[in-house]
């Protein structure tokens, strides 16, 4: 798939076909999952896909809480946007190690904390960018204070999903709002 294909669906406006609640993990996961196709101007796009999950096993805290969007498409899964509120472990959470990347002078050799990785950042490194391993090493710093409200408004905004919701509430801790 071409670079710019993979922006643009990136970038273009969609909105959350909404299907089902949260799937909560069973006794060998730890994370909660809600997942929702993606509609452009009113017509779902195969394989374009909304990812949102949140460890259960931390009640009312946020390590590891991540969206991301991916696209399905030629037997690949390719990887628009991805976006880490709360990475785990100590600082830094995120290194520019890509020679592109570091001769751009466009992103810090590291990040702490937030953090998004968004095609059209990773759009200079070429498709191979959007596929893993490379699983778009290109990133930047969001600003993002906490709260599960928040994180949605910050993912609707940065992924351009128009009125996201994820239901009215976490099935299991009313606390993360």
């Amino acid at each position: 798939m071409h670079t710019d294909r993979l922006v643009e669906l990136a970038t273009t406006v969609k909105t959350a076909v909404y299907s089902d609640d949260w799937l909560l993990p069973d006794k060998k996961e730890l994370l909660a999952r809600w997942v929702a196709p993606l509609a452009i101007d009113g017509t779902i796009v195969a394989g374009l896909t909304l990812h949102i999950e949140v460890p259960l096993w931390r009640l009312g805290e946020f390590d590891r809480l991540t969206a991301r969007l991916t696209h399905r498409s030629g037997g690949y899964t390719w990887h628009l946007g991805r976006i880490e509120f709360a990475p785990n472990g100590p600082p830094p959470h995120h290194r520019h190690t890509h020679p592109k990347l570091m001769r751009s002078g466009l992103f810090p050799p590291s990040l702490d904390g937030p953090h998004a990785h968004l095609a059209e950042d990773n759009a200079i490194l070429g498709p191979e960018a959007f596929r893993p391993p490379a699983d778009l090493p290109a990133a930047r710093e969001i600003d993002w204070n906490g709260g599960f409200l928040n994180a949605i408004s910050t993912i609707s905004t940065l992924f351009c999903i128009e009125g996201l919701w994820c239901g009215d509430e976490l099935p299991w801790d009313r606390r993360l709002f």
